[in-house]
C-alpha cells in the first residue's frame, strides 16, 4: 500500500538548511510561510514588497531568514475608514506605532505606513510581491492589480487568503492574467508567476 505523507511533514523532513524551523506567525498558518519562503529561495528577489504588515511577523521571518533581500512593506493600520474594513479583519487595523514594530531598525526593511494606492514608488519594480492586505473586494482587486503594475518583468506576485477568504477569490478571478494564477491546494496561498 502506498502511503500518503502530509506537505507540512514532508517539508520538515528534507529541509537541510533548516528554513521552516522554529516560524512563529500567529495569523499565517504554518504550511503557508513555508510556500513563500520556498518562492523568496527559489527565485532569490533582490526586491520584496509586502502588502499588509500588521505587526510584521511574516516580514521577521523573510528579514531573518534572507538578510541580502530589501523588502518594503506596506500597512495603513488604522488610517483605513471602518465602513472599508471587513467583518473578518476588523482587530487587524493596528495604530500607526504598532505597525512593523517587530521589525522596526532592521537594516533591509523600510516600513510604509500608509495605503498602498497612495505611495508613489518612482518607478520602482520589485522581483516579487506578497498580498496580505485588506480582504475587501475592491481592495484586493486594486492591490492586485497596482503590484502587477510594480512586478519587475520576471517576478512573482503571491496572495495569500485564497480558498479562505471569499473576497480574494473573486478579485483573483477578475484579474487579466487569471488563467496564469496556481491555488496551492491545502494551503489558503495563490501565485502568479511571470517566468513560466
Amino acid at each position: 500500500m502506498i502511503r500518503e505523507q502530509p506537505l507540512h511533514l514532508f517539508l520538515l523532513l528534507t529541509d537541510r538548511e533548516q528554513l521552516y524551523d522554529n516560524l512563529e506567525c500567529p495569523w499565517t498558518p504554518w504550511v503557508d510561510v513555508c510556500v513563500l519562503l520556498h518562492l523568496v529561495r527559489r527565485y532569490r528577489p533582490a526586491r520584496f514588497l509586502e502588502i499588509g504588515t500588521h505587526r510584521g511577523h511574516t516580514t521577521r521571518i523573510l528579514a531573518d531568514r534572507f538578510p541580502e533581500m530589501s523588502i518594503t512593506t506596506v500597512d495603513p493600520g488604522d488610517q483605513v475608514p471602518s465602513s472599508e474594513r471587513p467583518a473578518i479583519q476588523c482587530a487587524e487595523y493596528l495604530p500607526q506605532s504598532q505597525i512593523g514594530e517587530l521589525v522596526g531598525g532592521r537594516h533591509n526593511v523600510t516600513i510604509l505606513k500608509q495605503p498602498f494606492q497612495e505611495i508613489d514608488f518612482g518607478g520602482e519594480a520589485f522581483e516579487m510581491i506578497f498580498i496580505d492586505g485588506n480582504h475587501f473586494l475592491p481592495h484586493v482587486l486594486d492591490d492586485s492589480l497596482l503590484a502587477l503594475r510594480l512586478l519587475a518583468s520576471f517576478g512573482v506576485v503571491v496572495w495569500h487568503d485564497y480558498n479562505h477568504i471569499g473576497d480574494v477569490n473573486l478579485a483573483l478571478d477578475q484579474l487579466p492574467i487569471r488563467d496564469r494564477i496556481v491555488s496551492l491546494a491545502g494551503t489558503w496561498t495563490a501565485f502568479y508567476d511571470s517566468h513560466l
